[in-house]
């Protein structure tokens, strides 16, 4: 797996005073005082060539050319290997074009019927409703409350992932991704929906977001 180039923030102040660098910038040539040299290429800077990111911080260790670069990289390992695979639509985009089969997702809901005065169970059933269709990718790590937001413990755990083919909004506990937790249905067939709103798909994890892009390219071959 590619390693994810990393941007230390050294200063997030663009008006904090720098040591001045007994050189002159040599940024394109530039030839002004100088007031800081960069860890990457070994080149002074000046102010104006300081490296720093659009509405984020500034560097004192670095030029605008290697910081540039480096954002790029960041960008560039995120759409193939980050959240933004899976969110563009370009993970989806992979596995239709490769052919992958998608398997059938349904919900299935318990109903109790109770008397009125004992408030015993009289009848129970289950009954079952279509939800989309989507392509397994295998085991992934997920988070969740099993108790809501009032109580319970909080699981951790490798849950069959599917990434479906239509996202649908998160009032059924989907997460913008498509990504949701399902279990082979062995009475019905296909899959059934794990809802929970109070699941999360562990991006941080090892099987984050690179093990989701790894199992997408996996199943396109």
């Amino acid at each position: 797996m590619n390693a994810v180039p990393r941007l230390v923030l050294l200063c997030d102040d663009a008006s904090a005073k720098i040591a001045p660098v007994s050189a002159d910038c040599q940024i394109d040539e530039c030839g002004v005082p100088a007031v800081g040299r960069c860890r990457n290429c070994s080149r002074a800077f000046c102010v104006t060539h300081q490296g720093r990111v659009l509405g984020g911080p500034v560097y004192v260790d670095r030029c605008e050319p290697c910081t540039t670069q480096d954002v790029q990289r960041r960008r560039d390992h995120d759409e193939q290997f980050g959240p933004s695979f899976v969110h563009s639509g370009r993970a989806r985009t992979v596995l239709a074009t490769a052919g992958v089969p998608t398997v059938e997702i349904h919900t299935v809901e318990q109903h109790l019927k109770v008397t009125r005065l004992t408030l015993r169970v009289k009848k129970q059933w289950t009954t079952s409703a279509p939800f989309g269709h989507g392509w397994l990718l295998g085991d992934l790590l997920w988070q969740y409350n099993a108790g809501g937001p009032g109580g319970g413990s909080d699981n951790i755990e490798h849950c069959l992932t599917a990434l479906l083919r239509d996202p649908v909004p998160d009032k059924n506990g989907v997460i913008e991704s498509g990504l949701v937790r399902v279990a082979e249905d062995a009475d019905r067939g296909g899959y059934i929906l794990l809802k929970s709103s109070y699941a999360s798909f562990s991006y941080g994890s090892d099987s984050g977001w690179s093990g989701v892009a790894a199992k997408v390219r996996q199943l396109a071959g």
